[in-house]
């Protein structure tokens, strides 16, 4: 049975290293970020999911998708838009994912999780993601490539807003979920170094049960702790005093991983 799977998610959260391993392993057809802010990217995502399916025009002219247009097509009719993208999936699953900003409103997202079968909540460690998308954002360096051995400059107001913007995104769909009978799921992206962490993740997806202790390595790197945090940054002493300031000092034990709990909205005070 073809379902739809949205991952809510954020940038640099390890959501295209997941995909890609549940496309190669699973019943799953996956299309990434299909109502991103750059229509060359929603053009490219588009063609990766449709995979050998004609060429991209021909897929567009038999959806009734416009070839020029396509991101306020997909905003202007949510619904319309991912079912016409499902029936060329009918034989897998179809897995897409949204970030903050992809979606302007709450009219939206309600139209999206109304079109939806299951939902994926995936955070990482706020501090890690936002500290790795400042060096993707400085390096060009982006999808499912290491950022590692870089450094940046953390920086307190920009962290408040990265932090809040995706938690406020979050609770949003969660509050526009009760409106919807759509099955829902939380992982982190730390929780897939457990074996237990992947079991539950393929189970609560409904997906057949492989050898998941196979699955996502070595692409994901655990990073639980504010000792790796700081090692990324220029300003280490700055970082560990705004952790401290917060009580937002997660574990320094890295076999241990973040919880969904653990996220939430700081004060701009």
């Amino acid at each position: 049975m073809n379902r739809k799977i949205c991952f809510i998610s954020h940038p640099r959260s390890g959501s295209t290293s997941i995909m890609r391993e549940l496309e190669n392993n699973y019943n799953v057809r996956t299309f990434y970020e299909i109502f991103h802010m750059n229509e060359a990217i929603i053009h490219e995502h588009l063609e990766l999911g449709f995979g050998s399916q004609k060429n991209k025009e021909d897929n567009f002219i038999h959806l009734g998708f416009p070839l020029s247009g396509i991101r306020d097509f997909a905003l202007n009719d949510p619904a319309r838009y991912l079912d016409g993208i499902s029936s060329m999936s009918v034989e897998n699953n179809f897995v897409f994912k949204i970030f903050p900003n992809h979606l302007k409103n709450k009219e939206q997202i309600n139209s999206v999780l109304s079109t939806v079968d299951h939902v994926v909540f995936l955070l990482r460690n706020p501090f890690h993601s936002y500290i790795s998308n400042k060096i993707s954002t400085q390096t060009g360096i982006y999808a499912n490539a290491s950022t590692g051995g870089k450094k940046v400059v953390f920086d307190e107001v920009e962290f408040v807003w990265w932090n809040n913007h995706i938690f406020d995104f979050f609770e949003s769909v969660k509050a526009a979920l009760l409106n919807f009978n759509v099955n829902v799921s939380f992982s982190t992206y730390e929780g897939f170094f457990y074996l237990d962490g992947k079991k539950n993740f393929i189970e609560s997806l409904g997906l057949k049960s492989r050898d998941v202790n196979m699955m996502f390595q070595p692409s994901l790197k655990q990073q639980d702790s504010r000792n790796l945090a700081s090692l990324k940054v220029s300003n280490p002493s700055s970082l560990l005093k705004f952790m401290d300031v917060h009580n937002m000092q997660h574990l320094d034990d890295v076999t241990v991983p973040i919880k969904v709990g653990d996220f939430k909205r700081i004060s701009n005070d």
